[in-house]
C-alpha cells in the first residue's frame, strides 16, 4: 500500500507498477502532493502475463511467462483513489486487466488524474465479480476528474458511482471524464448516483466526456 499526503513521487523504472497482483490486494492512495509515471503502463487490479515478466516493447526482458503461470488467479484487487492532489501517467493507465480494479476520485475539487489512455476493463469474463468500478465522490465544491490525452475504453459492465451528497455549491456541470476519444458508455443498469434524489440529476455521456449535471431551475415572473 502505497499512501500519499504531500511531496512527489516519481516512477521511472522499467518495469510496470501492478497495485494488486498475484491474487493479492494493492492500494495507491493520493491525498495531496503528485505522482507521476514517467516509464512503463500503470495497472490497477491485476496485470496480464506478459506484464509480469517485463514485456516491453515486443521484446521480452524477463523471465519466461511459464514461470509465472501460478500467479495468475484472477483474484488481484487493486484501488487507485486520487482524493486530491494528482496522478499523472505519460503512458497508458489499466484497470482489472487481470482482477477487479477500482479507480476513486475526490472529495477534493482540484484531485486530477491524467494519462494517455486509460482502460476499464473487464478482461476476465470468466469471474462476474471482476468488474471496474469508477466512484467520484463530491465534497462541498466539487470532485476530482479524469482526463486522458488519447481513448478512454469502457467496456461493458463497468460501474459508476456519483455521490454529491456533499455537495453545497452552485455549480451546475461537472466533467467527470473527458479524452480526445471515448469508447464505450456506461450502461443505465451499471450507474448508482447518491445524493438527494428528488433533484434532477443528469449524466450525459458523448465521444469526448462524461459530465454530471446539476440543472438550476429558473423562475420566470410574467406580468
Amino acid at each position: 500500500q502505497v499512501v500519499q499526503t504531500g511531496g512527489t513521487i516519481v516512477h521511472q523504472d522499467r518495469y510496470q507498477p501492478v497495485v494488486g497482483g498475484w491474487g493479492g490486494t494493492g492500494r495507491w492512495i493520493v491525498s495531496n502532493g503528485v505522482t507521476t509515471v514517467s516509464r512503463g503502463d500503470f495497472y490497477v487490479g491485476g496485470a496480464v502475463t506478459n506484464v509480469l515478466v517485463s514485456f516491453t516493447s515486443g521484446a521480452n526482458s524477463g523471465k519466461a511467462a511459464s514461470k509465472w503461470n501460478n500467479f495468475a488467479t484472477n483474484a488481484a484487487k487493486g484501488l487507485l483513489r486520487v482524493a486530491g492532489g494528482a496522478f499523472t501517467s505519460a503512458n497508458d493507465l489499466w484497470f482489472s486487466a487481470d482482477g477487479t480494479g477500482t479507480l476513486e476520485m475526490g472529495p477534493a475539487a482540484d484531485a486530477s488524474l491524467t494519462a494517455k489512455d486509460i482502460y476499464f476493463t473487464n478482461t476476465v469474463d470468466a469471474v462476474a465479480t471482476s468488474r471496474t468500478t469508477v466512484a467520484f465522490t463530491f465534497g462541498p465544491e466539487g470532485t476530482g476528474k479524469a482526463v486522458a490525452s488519447g481513448t478512454v475504453t469502457i467496456a461493458p459492465g463497468t460501474k459508476l458511482i456519483v455521490d454529491y451528497s456533499a455537495y453545497t455549491g452552485s455549480k451546475g456541470g461537472f466533467d467527470l471524464i473527458s479524452a480526445a476519444a471515448i469508447e464505450g458508455r456506461f450502461a443505465d443498469e451499471d450507474i448508482t448516483f447518491i445524493g438527494d434524489l428528488t433533484k434532477e440529476h443528469v449524466l450525459k455521456q458523448d465521444g469526448k466526456r462524461i459530465r454530471f449535471c446539476l440543472p438550476h431551475g429558473a423562475l420566470l415572473l410574467v406580468r
